[in-house]
């Protein structure tokens, strides 16, 4: 065993007694462990959020962030909204479902959505995807991408050293597994 190896297995089993570390159960790596509940609490902290528009506002609320049933590779996020135009007092309701996968900047140490797609949107409780042409959804899936990708879910800054040695994410059940290494 090597001396850098020998240092690792020893700043691990640190943090492991600090109960900041598990093992990732697909892969048996030590990883930090961050339930997606606590992504969660975080993200809907942040809102509600209104966004102003050339022709009225969007306001987006009562966030949920999940992990996806059928991917389990894959985060889903559900926002809904309201759009707000002079012409339309009450407003209209909507919602929006995205699946997402997640990517670690070592820099800022920080999770951000990674890819976003929309998996589903409906205005007043009906689904508007059938109506949507696929350049629509292309369209669609860039606007959002444009902004969520760019919005950190979560910040690691308080993990101490550790953050700097995640190698690679996986998402299992509802806990994000960042696998540390060099």
């Amino acid at each position: 065993m090597s001396y850098i190896q020998s240092i690792f297995i020893t700043i691990s089993l640190f943090f492991m007694l600090q109960g900041c570390v598990g093992l990732d159960p697909k892969t048996g790596d030590m990883s930090v462990v961050v339930p997606i509940k606590v992504i969660d609490t975080k993200v809907q902290q942040k809102f509600p959020l209104t966004q102003k528009l050339q022709l009225g506002s969007v306001k987006f609320y009562d966030p949920s962030v999940q992990g996806d049933s059928v991917s389990k590779e894959k985060l889903q996020i559900t926002l809904s909204f309201m759009y707000s135009y002079f012409l339309l007092p009450t407003g209209i309701t909507g919602g929006v479902s995205i699946l997402s996968g997640i990517r670690y900047d070592q820099k800022t140490k920080n999770l951000y959505l990674k890819d976003p797609k929309i998996k589903d949107i409906w205005f007043q409780n009906n689904s508007m995807m059938k109506l949507f042409s696929p350049v629509m959804k292309d369209e669609l899936a860039k606007l959002l991408s444009l902004y969520l990708e760019n919005y950190p879910i979560y910040s690691l800054k308080d993990q101490g050293y550790q953050a700097s040695f995640v190698k690679d994410i996986s998402i299992q059940d509802q806990d994000i597994y960042l696998r540390l290494g060099w």
